[in-house]
Parts: structure tokens; sequence; C-alpha cells
């Protein structure tokens, strides 16, 4: 990695939002890229970081070290993190491949979960598989806690 500055992300570390951040960092061998600032959530945010964020106290935020500018929501960072390290690859390369892990991805947002049932017609996340698989169960991408099982 180019020796430069490293963005920072002002996180609380217990936020499954935040959380994301630094699995994916951790996936990729990464997880020193960036620099992470706790939040201490018990106090009011210092005027710096609050006028940083917009007058908003949503967590995390990304700092981006090259021009100041604050990115936010955490699926947002995940994909700016993933674009600016792309190696090894976490979510898929090929387009048409990514657009059915966002849709999987948007079927855990409450409002488009009627989607999820066409997503699964659409792809299976236990085979790989692009094509209708009617062998797995996607439960997870629906939002049930339970793992996926085989129906066959």
């Amino acid at each position: 990695m180019a020796s430069h500055a490293k963005d920072t992300v002002h996180h609380i570390p217990v936020c499954p939002f935040s959380q994301r951040l630094e699995i994916l960092l951790e996936l990729k061998g990464l997880h020193e890229a960036v620099e992470f600032k706790t939040v201490d959530i018990t106090v009011p945010r210092p005027p710096v970081l609050q006028a940083k964020m917009g007058n908003t106290t949503s967590l995390p935020v990304l700092e981006r070290a090259d021009d100041g500018s604050i990115v936010k929501e955490s699926l947002v960072i995940l994909d700016l993190l993933e674009d600016r390290f792309p190696d090894p690859a976490v979510r898929q390369v090929d387009p048409a491949r990514r657009a059915i892990e966002h849709e999987f991805i948007k079927s855990a947002d409450g409002f488009t979960r009627a989607g999820c049932v066409r997503a699964a017609r659409c792809a299976c996340v236990m085979c790989d598989s692009v094509q209708p698989c009617t062998r797995h169960v996607t439960a997870r991408a629906c939002g049930s806690s339970t793992k996926p099982s085989l129906t066959s």
C-alpha cells in the first residue's frame, strides 16, 4: 500500500453497522488500511465531529484522507472500500452477479423484503449458481436467522 494518509472511520465498535467495515477489511487482510476512531456515545458529539457529520448522529462515517469529504451509510462505505481496495475481491466482480448480490442485500430491508422471493428464484447463494435453484433454501437472504438448508 502506498504511504499516504489513511481514511478515518468514526464508529462505535459494538455497532453491527461499524462491524461490517471491520469484517470487510479483515477478509481483505487490510484492517490497518483505515484508522478507526471510537466515538463515545455517552457524551454529546464533539462539535468538530458533529460538523463533519452534517449534524446527524448516525455512525459509522468515513472521513476521506485525500479531500476530507465524509461518506455515510455502512453499505455505501463498504462499496467505497471495495472499490479502493479491490484485491482480494469480496463482492461479486461480474456486474450481473453483483446486481443479484445487491438484490440479496436489499432484501434484508423490511421495505423490500417482498422482492426476496423473486431474488431467491434468480440465484442460489449455496451453489454459486445464477440460474434458478430448487435444491437449496436461501433463508438467510430473506432476513431469517436460520441457516440455509438443503431441500433435497
